[in-house]
């Protein structure tokens, strides 16, 4: 495997799991960017058990709760020649495990979204915005009500599934290849 650390790193200490987002990896076999996530074990303990069947192939017994509920929702609509459409989601693409010797980290390996949050985004809209001074409310209103209902929906679907994302902000929900269309990621808790 081939890959190439591009620059950009944020720590995010954020509730019980402790993290670092690298923010693109060059795989230069496929020549895609993808994000890669680190779970710092040492810093914080895991409290989701992984699965029996895995245990023997991680050599680990818990795994950070992100991993467990994107693989287990976020992915449902995922084949391997195929991204998943329309399903509001960040998805996994792959997950592993790094020992350096000292501590053991788990990865959670993402597809790399160009135009990242809107976090990002916020800074960038808001000169748009005082580019075009005509714009009204409702010009507003018909640019982006369509991609906060998408979140919306969303999160109505994990929610009847049982789960709840504890930290929607700006920084947790990321823009598609689709500027108008939002996915939701971070569920670290």
């Amino acid at each position: 495997m081939s890959l190439k650390i591009l620059p950009r790193q944020t720590e995010n200490s954020r509730g019980s799991e402790r993290c670092a987002i690298t923010g693109a990896v060059h795989f230069q076999k496929t020549g895609q960017n993808v994000a890669i996530k680190s779970f710092y074990v040492d810093r914080s303990p895991l409290r989701n058990t992984l699965p029996d069947a895995a245990v023997t192939i991680f050599g680990e017994t818990r795994w950070p709760t992100e991993l467990q509920f994107m693989l287990l929702h976020a992915n449902q609509l995922h084949t391997e020649r195929r991204e998943p459409i329309n399903n509001g989601l960040v998805n996994v693409k792959d997950y592993f495990i790094v020992d350096d010797g000292g501590s053991k980290q788990w990865q959670l390996v993402t597809k790399f979204y160009q135009y990242g949050t809107l976090r990002n985004a916020g800074p960038k809209i808001a000169r748009l915005l005082d580019l075009a001074p005509n714009l009204t409310t409702s010009h507003l209103d018909d640019i982006f009500r369509s991609s906060f209902e998408g979140v919306l929906q969303t999160l109505t679907r994990i929610h009847a599934q049982g789960f709840c994302h504890d930290d929607i902000k700006p920084a947790n929900i990321f823009i598609s290849d689709d500027p108008n269309h939002w996915l939701l990621g971070d569920f670290g808790n």
